[in-house]
């Protein structure tokens, strides 16, 4: 049985959307090692998501290559809920970046289920509501404040154990900015001594300086 799968924690997240009461046999429990996408953008979404164990970012790419990150997943989030009201494909990627434990649930077998669901429905709502404001505050930052403030909340939310590995062309790539200008944010942020640059990667020497300059982006 799919319940017996759940520890107690994550059979509240279902009770939190009001789900609780779904028939085991339309949950799915999935799980995705660190790297591999939950879903892609532009493809037929047709199951909603909840988190129940690690994260995961959710961002999107225009044509020219560049990539817009939205926001970052943990546990208790909810994915997809978008695509069930209006039928349409992903309009955005997540990939996880740890492994991630979820749950998912059939649109096919369970929307009239959903939408007829009133605390489902009214947990929705705030859900949208609070990305809504979420992305106009995330907005005005993008452009009331420098790339440093954006690269260190990505690595605040993506450093493991104090220590930030990324492939940095990737990375510059993802914030649509030049290797080089990524390459003196670090040597900046070294010379801060917030980072050390290490074999393994890029160490957090002062935590809360690195929250301090990355502010509040990318909240969910």
């Amino acid at each position: 049985m799919v319940r017996e799968l759940l520890s107690q924690a994550e059979k509240q997240y279902l009770e939190d959307y009001g789900l609780g009461g779904l028939d085991p046999e339309h949950l799915m429990i999935r799980t995705f090692r660190k790297g591999e996408f939950l879903f892609e953008q532009g493809t037929a979404l047709e199951k909603l998501i909840i988190i129940l164990e690690g994260r995961t970012k959710v961002y999107s790419m225009a044509a020219n290559g560049k990539s817009l990150l939205y926001c970052f997943n943990d546990p208790g989030a909810i994915m997809g809920e978008v695509e069930l009201m209006t039928g349409a494909y992903a309009s955005s990627s997540a990939c996880a970046i740890t492994d991630v434990k979820c749950v998912f649930i059939s649109y096919e077998r369970c929307r009239d289920e959903l939408t007829s669901n009133l605390k489902f429905m009214n947990r929705i709502c705030s859900v949208l509501a609070e990305i809504v404001v979420q992305d106009s505050i995330n907005g005005a930052l993008n452009i009331l404040y420098p790339f440093e403030s954006r690269l260190c909340a990505y690595i605040s939310m993506t450093s493991e154990e104090g220590i930030f590995r990324a492939k940095l062309t990737e990375l510059a790539e993802f914030f649509g900015t030049s290797y080089r200008h990524l390459l003196r944010t670090l040597e900046n942020l070294c010379k801060k001594n917030v980072l050390e640059k290490s074999a393994e990667g890029y160490l957090i020497k002062d935590e809360r300086k690195l929250k301090t300059i990355g502010i509040q982006y990318y909240s969910v």
